[in-house]
């Protein structure tokens, strides 16, 4: 729609794929943080794990509006926004799990320090597609009607790709899963290395 100069129904689509990712992100990280309990309890047998597990929950929503950020900016060719952001996010997450645990917060530091960039970054990214993309154009949200049929559209045309993708997702959890199960944290680490 950027190439047929249709800006307002791009506008459309931005917003109902934020929507899209917004609402899926957190249902899915409601859903993980309701299941965590009974993961660490019934399946790994490792009721210790819980409140890490409930804390990393969270990192589904953010990591969707990470990835929702990252490809607004990609579309729009905003290179070196997309690449201040992927950099600091590698940066930031290379530096803050090492440095939380020798200060001593052992698997706590692993979680925050891998959860506190994201969250960073993905607000910050959020913010520069606003105000690039959205802060300017305040029209484009009192027409419900074409919001809702873009995002029909957009449900329409990315459902095979959601599957897809979900599908491939859960492939890779799940085999996490069943390893975890059977092998101690210390060979599971060194397996998702």
């Amino acid at each position: 729609y950027r190439n047929k100069n249709q800006p307002i129904l791009l506008q459309h689509f931005l917003l109902s794929s934020f929507l899209f990712e917004f609402i899926l992100g957190l249902l899915l990280s409601l859903v993980s943080f309701f299941v965590s309990s009974y993961y660490a309890h019934n399946l790994i047998h490792q009721p210790e794990l819980e409140p890490f597990l409930k804390i990393y929950s969270f990192f589904i929503l953010f990591q969707c509006l990470y990835e929702y950020s990252l490809s607004v900016l990609l579309g729009y060719e905003e290179i070196k926004y997309y690449g201040y952001f992927t950099l600091s996010y590698t940066l930031i997450k290379s530096i803050l799990p090492p440095l939380f645990v020798y200060s001593g917060y052992g698997v706590y530091g692993i979680v925050m320090g891998n959860l506190i960039p994201l969250v960073i970054i993905s607000v910050l990214s959020l913010a520069v597609v606003y105000k690039q993309f959205y802060s300017h154009k305040k029209h484009i949200y009192s027409d419900i009607s074409r919001l809702n049929a873009a995002f029909k559209q957009l449900l329409w045309y990315g459902v095979p790709l959601f599957f897809i993708n979900i599908t491939k997702t859960i492939k890779s959890q799940i085999s996490s899963l069943v390893l975890s199960i059977y092998v101690g944290p210390v060979s599971l680490a060194n397996y998702s290395i």
